[in-house]
């Protein structure tokens, strides 16, 4: 791992013009048919609060570099960041930390099932992980089990019903839980040889829900939508026999038992009205440029969906859809400027391969950013050029 500091020389001249800022989305969340958020990198949040007509816009360096966001009221809010788990009770607008994992590797991964209840797990070293659970909104955290391997994915339908999903270069492993964590079943597993995984899953009830399945075929991913009618105790459909989705899954999302869509890897998206018995084709990679990473539904017709550049609507249920970065670009346009200039800490630190270096001007400059090693020796120039004043970032 590298570590960097703030060894880097930015040179300013003034003049003033409107800023000119790119974002990065790296998560959306909508909580119920009017509230909805979608995360940026370099510390911005946007929300609406009417299905979005319109969205505000949220800047808070404390979230830079936060990917994880999850609501389960207008109010509270919580999202991972690397190695720390952040909450908010005013819709996003400020944010604390409640978690910070001791190790600081990886970033912890969280699930909420209600404003105070909710689960965390954190790796440490030697693909160990430990699983946490807190019932007072993360200000105090019990230790669940510490004898996890690997990383942890938690879904959680209600206090009677969870899940985690395990895995690491051994095997992957799902368990369920009845009792708040307290005691697991394991249900599910898959092994090094079998080159699968589990995950996500997605309950529409105690009952029933489904569970995506990825395996490896001729070194191309492939995955396969199971479904369970009994609290996951069984899952059915799907399997090695019945690859449904090439290059597999990156989102699903069921409304109701019957209706559902995945986006995938190969720049499609698919629909089910008859609980996975036969699937759709909405787009594919001729009408679709880019993977779209996340999708979320205020109802059957109207959804977003983000990819790492853009923002995409639909308002037919994904029959057609448009993109429309305006709606958080014409939004930060009516912001303010910058009143002084920042340059932040690089993140992540430490880094492999790969970080980001963020900073913000109050007017329009001629800027010039550089790295030096310890022996100040020059290293690298990322920037040499006239910038617009606003906020920026460079990897």
């Amino acid at each position: 791992m590298k570590t960097i500091a703030k060894t880097f020389v930015l040179f300013l001249l003034t003049a003033n013009l409107f800023a000119q800022t790119s974002y990065n989305y790296t998560n959306i969340f909508f909580l119920d048919e009017n509230h909805g958020w979608i995360l940026g990198t370099n510390g911005n949040l946007w929300k609406t609060t009417n299905t979005g007509i319109t969205w505000e816009h949220i800047y808070n360096n404390d979230i830079n570099g936060g990917t994880g966001l999850q609501f389960t009221s207008p109010t509270t809010g919580w999202l991972t960041k690397h190695s720390e788990l952040f909450t908010t009770s005013d819709g996003g607008f400020t944010w604390r930390v409640v978690f910070n994992n001791p190790y600081n590797v990886n970033r912890s991964n969280s699930y909420f099932i209600s404003d105070v209840i909710g689960f965390l797990s954190s790796d440490s070293a030697l693909q160990k992980t430990t699983l946490f659970r807190t019932t007072d909104a993360g200000d105090n955290w019990i230790v669940l089990t510490d004898t996890l391997i690997g990383s942890v994915t938690s879904y959680y339908f209600s206090e009677n019903l969870g899940f985690i999903v395990c895995y690491d270069f051994q095997q992957t492993s799902v368990f369920k839980t009845t009792d708040l964590g307290n005691t697991w079943t394991h249900i599910n597993e898959c092994g090094l040889l079998d080159g699968c995984n589990f995950g996500p899953i997605q309950m529409l009830t105690e009952n029933e829900g489904y569970l995506a399945y990825h395996w490896v075929i001729t070194f191309v991913g492939v995955t396969s939508i199971l479904k369970t009618t009994n609290g996951g105790n069984t899952w059915e459909g799907g399997g090695f026999s019945n690859p449904i989705f090439n290059f597999g899954v990156t989102d699903l999302n069921f409304l109701s038992f019957q209706n559902g869509w995945v986006t995938t890897n190969n720049r499609n998206i698919f629909r089910t009205t008859n609980a996975g018995a036969a699937w759709d084709t909405l787009q594919n990679s001729l009408t679709l440029n880019e993977v779209i990473n996340n999708i979320e539904f205020f109802n059957s017709n109207i959804s977003y969906g983000i990819s790492s550049n853009h923002i995409y609507f639909t308002n037919d249920g994904w029959v057609t859809y448009s993109i429309v970065d305006s709606i958080v670009t014409n939004v930060e346009n009516q912001q303010s400027l910058p009143t002084q200039f920042i340059l932040y800490q690089n993140y992540p630190n430490p880094f492999n391969p790969a970080t980001v270096i963020s900073y913000q001007l109050s007017v329009n400059s001629n800027v010039t950013l550089k790295v030096y090693d310890l022996l100040g020796r020059e290293v690298a120039v990322l920037v040499d050029e006239y910038r617009q004043a606003g906020k920026y970032e460079v990897e």
